[in-house]
């Protein structure tokens, strides 16, 4: 399952992993991914193509993106974790017609 805010596409043949990121500034969305052969974040904004991507630095669509994927691992791993068992307990509170609560 797939909850990050983010949707992603199809990698069109790549093995590459792409996501689109909306932008802050207008209605554009960005194409984010992990270039397996260069073993780096790239994106398609300007700011990255003409700017960053000589230096290697990230843009805020990639930070983004990796903050939004580490609270997706950290919430899956606390799901993984937690005790169902709690949450369905035998003693079951109900309310009847009335609105009389019944235990």
């Amino acid at each position: 399952m797939n909850c990050l805010p983010f949707r992603r596409m199809s990698p069109n043949g790549r093995a590459d992993d792409v996501y689109v990121v909306p932008s802050r500034s207008s209605n554009n969305e960005h194409e984010v991914m992990f270039n397996k052969d260069r073993k780096r974040w790239e994106c398609s904004c300007p700011h990255f193509v003409f700017r960053l991507r000589k230096t290697g630095t990230h843009c805020h669509h990639i930070k983004k993106l990796l903050v939004d994927i580490e609270e997706h691992r950290k919430m899956c791993e606390a799901l993984e974790a937690m005790d169902w068992s709690l949450a369905w307990d035998d003693e079951v509170e109900m309310i009847d017609e009335d609105n009389i609560l019944v235990t």
